[in-house]
């Protein structure tokens, strides 16, 4: 659930970004205010860089293994407490 959260928020940044600065170049038909308007060109295509930043930034992300080796600090770290807590020795 971690990775699909900027992914999703990337995808629908991107599809908004494409749309705004298509209909400020005049591509594609719809509101009248936005239609020839490079200031939605600029802006949408901003909006679609942080998009395709946003998506690579989640698909990059790792996740955390659900192992419990992942939870032992001794397999971590090489070293057990419990062997010091209850009296052995780690000589090596």
């Amino acid at each position: 659930m971690r990775r699909a959260i900027p992914i999703i928020i990337g995808v629908i940044l991107l599809l908004v970004g494409v749309g705004w600065a298509s209909q400020g170049a005049g591509i594609m038909g719809g509101s009248s205010l936005m239609d020839n308007n490079a200031a939605f060109i600029y802006l949408g295509g901003f909006l679609a860089v942080v998009g395709i930043a946003l998506i690579f930034f989640g698909a990059t992300l790792k996740t955390k293994a659900r192992t419990p080796a992942d939870t032992d600090r001794t397999l971590l770290h090489g070293t057990s407490e419990t062997k010091k807590s209850e009296g052995g020795s780690d000589n090596r």
